[in-house]
């Protein structure tokens, strides 16, 4: 039997499920499958996310990565649809957007009569709404769903916290304490009120008292006064960078693409601008003065052809090894799945988990082949270039903290020349498991 929540109850149960998935997405994991069916609620109302079955590792793949669906149709992202394992945490908040839209509704937003149908209007459709089921919710709830099931991850929540913030603001814009008996209203908004009245005791609501206009008038002209003189006044960043549309970070903090101007606290700052592999990181340092524009022109230089072609060859080679640890883990944990299926003998389970299994394993010789052939590749590219790309490459990936698994290809880089690398010997398979470490 579906239990009804009110507004505030499946408010709260998702910011318990996004508090779970902030944890989880600060360990590199995404859970590919978020819905009612994966989240516990206790006896107290709190909500307790469960089965990180198909759970993966936030990894830099891209076209290399597994393209077979994961996840649960209804609840699945536009990018999920496309390619299961090329997802970021996400597609996780979208999911989310999904359930709590479940809560309030009872409805499934995009469920079509057909699987076809349903991913038709998962990938356009815009997302329905709430209002018109509910009529009695307010707008500003509606405007949260909708960012959350945004069809572009770039137009989501960014992260949980994003999700939680507006979530919380809502509640506090929304809820009043009657001053009369103390019960907690829920209002348009608080902020501005016309005439509501307590639903307990019929008192009129008010906000917090305004002070008098005279008060407010000679304290505003004194903290005017205190500010001009002791205020900590902003400084002003202008950043421009060719090529155009070049991300920049300020103190290791995305801010978007230049170009843009932006205001700060008065201080040094560490500016770096990136664009893509084509193109050399730029790193800036800047000093702010209260009150003063401070214009910074970055040019990005473009790669050598040889050193670009190199540099890529490393990176691929280190993704190829980050796959083919992946396609054991996923053996490991179906082989538990067969082990499970061959006890209970459920004999189409035990043929599905070995088929799977047999896949992973073809999927592994392929890979390995890759990552044969990219050694093969880097071996007939003149040392010097090698070692400047590779250098590069690996500053680039210290600055992300994926320096260890660089180091383990570099490692069978060298056991390749020497003719030592073979994927059977125990040692190599035990260095491509802990790669998935490296790549947390």
């Amino acid at each position: 039997k579906k239990k009804k929540f009110s507004e505030d109850e499946a408010l709260g149960l998702i910011k318990d499920v996004l508090n779970a998935l902030e944890h989880a997405h600060g360990k590199g994991i995404v859970h590919r499958d978020i819905k009612p069916k994966n989240i516990m609620v206790t006896g107290d109302n709190t909500a307790r996310l469960t089965d990180f079955g198909i759970a993966m590792l936030m990894t830099e793949r891209a076209e290399d990565g597994d393209p077979v669906f994961a996840g649960t149709l209804s609840y699945a992202s536009p990018e999920q649809l496309d390619n299961a394992s090329d997802v970021d945490h996400r597609s996780d908040i979208y999911s989310a957007g999904i359930v709590l839209y479940q809560l309030l509704t009872h409805i499934s937003p995009f469920k079509g009569a057909t699987a076809e149908e349903t991913i038709q209007n998962i990938r356009t459709a815009p997302a329905p709404d709430i209002n018109t089921v509910l009529p009695n919710s307010f707008s500003e709830l509606s405007c949260i769903i909708n960012k959350s099931l945004e069809k572009n991850p770039e137009n989501r929540f960014q992260n949980c916290r994003d999700f939680i913030d507006a979530i919380d603001a809502y509640h506090r814009k929304t809820h009043i304490e009657c001053r009369n008996c103390k019960f907690i209203n829920r209002v348009k908004d608080k902020y501005h009120l016309k005439n509501e009245r307590c639903e307990k005791c019929g008192k009129k609501l008010l906000s917090k008292k305004i002070p008098k206009i005279l008060a407010a008038a000679l304290v505003a002209g004194i903290v005017a006064i205190l500010a001009y003189f002791f205020y900590p006044w902003p400084g002003y960043l202008s950043i421009t960078a060719t090529p155009d549309h070049s991300m920049v970070y300020i103190n290791g903090e995305k801010y978007g693409m230049a170009p843009f101007d932006v205001s700060l606290p008065p201080g040094e700052y560490e500016i770096r601008v990136e664009k893509d592999d084509t193109y050399q990181t730029a790193i800036r340092t800047v000093t702010l003065v209260k009150r003063d524009t401070t214009e910074l022109v970055v040019e990005l230089t473009e790669k050598d052809v040889a050193y670009k072609k190199c540099y890529n060859t490393f990176k691929h080679a280190w993704r190829t090894a980050g796959d083919i640890c992946m396609r054991f883990v996923e053996i490991a944990t179906s082989s538990v799945r067969l082990e499970r299926a061959k006890k209970y003998g459920i004999s189409r389970q035990v043929t599905g988990f070995s088929n799977q299994i047999q896949g992973y394993k073809e999927a592994i010789d392929g890979l390995w082949m890759e990552y044969i052939d990219d050694f093969n590749e880097l071996k007939n590219i003149q040392p010097k270039i090698r070692k400047t790309s590779y250098e590069m490459l690996a500053k680039d990936m210290k600055d992300k903290g994926d320096l260890n698994g660089l180091l383990t290809v570099e490692k069978h880089f060298h056991a390749y020349l020497s003719g030592g690398l073979d994927l059977a010997d125990k040692e190599t398979q035990k260095e491509i498991m802990t790669f998935c470490e490296f790549k947390n």
